[in-house]
């Protein structure tokens, strides 16, 4: 402990008197009290800044994570929305392709119906047309069996056996069928000796063919009609 005496500016000190009693254990123990004092709050100091960095660094890695969920989902959805995307282009291929497939099914159903009535149809044309001819062909053997049943009689009517036989007579010498058809002027069986075969060529006992016999008899054009068919 130290004295100091101080009675007043000009007054000298009274050693006795004038003094002050100081405790210099307790002024070290201050000072040794103010030194913790200030280590704590550099301390605290410290603490209050490394919790601030820690929130800082908590809030930055939550910032980060939450930015990177939100990528993640941000490429979830384009990846789902691509996938979306595709599905739908390969379902709307796959219609096409099925509506393709089945427009050249029709299209190939619809050429064999074409082509299968075409058949049928150039079938019923051929039979109607074999029918028309089988029945025009009927037609004509019937005519042509009925011009010979006519032939046969006339000339049996008329003394020939047929259209080649030769007749003699004493009074008429030889004639053949188709030189009595020209003498009695019948066209018709005229032209139906011709048309059966009858030698044109062949004379009479006269020594003339039929063409030549109506020649002789045509007068004025009477045999006109009758030498044509014999020309």
């Amino acid at each position: 402990m130290s004295w100091f005496s101080c009675k007043g500016a000009c007054a000298g000190s009274d050693p006795t008197s004038d003094t002050v009693k100081v405790d210099l254990a307790s002024l070290a123990a201050e000072k040794e009290n103010e030194k913790p004092a200030s280590h704590q709050n550099k301390m605290q100091e410290e603490a209050a800044t490394a919790e601030v960095k820690r929130a800082e660094e908590e809030q930055r890695k939550e910032q980060e994570c939450r930015q990177a969920e939100e990528q993640a989902k941000k490429r979830r959805e384009e990846e789902q929305a691509a996938r979306i995307r595709e599905e739908k282009a390969a379902a709307e291929r796959r219609a096409a392709e099925e509506a393709a497939r089945v427009a050249a099914e029709k299209a190939r159903q619809e050429q064999e119906r074409l082509e299968a009535q075409r058949v049928a149809e150039e079938k019923a044309r051929q039979e109607r047309e074999a029918a028309e001819q089988a029945a025009i062909e009927a037609q004509r053997l019937e005519e042509e069996r009925a011009a010979q049943e006519q032939l046969n009689q006339w000339c049996k009517a008329n003394g020939f056996a047929d259209m080649s036989f030769k007749k003699k007579s004493f009074l008429s010498g030889a004639r053949f069928p188709l030189h009595e058809a020209v003498a009695k002027k019948n066209e018709e069986m005229v032209g139906l000796l011709i048309r059966f075969g009858a030698d044109t060529s062949a004379k009479n006992s006269s020594g003339k063919t039929a063409l030549e016999l109506a020649q002789k008899m045509n007068k004025n054009g009477s045999m006109d009609a009758v030498i044509a068919k014999l020309q």
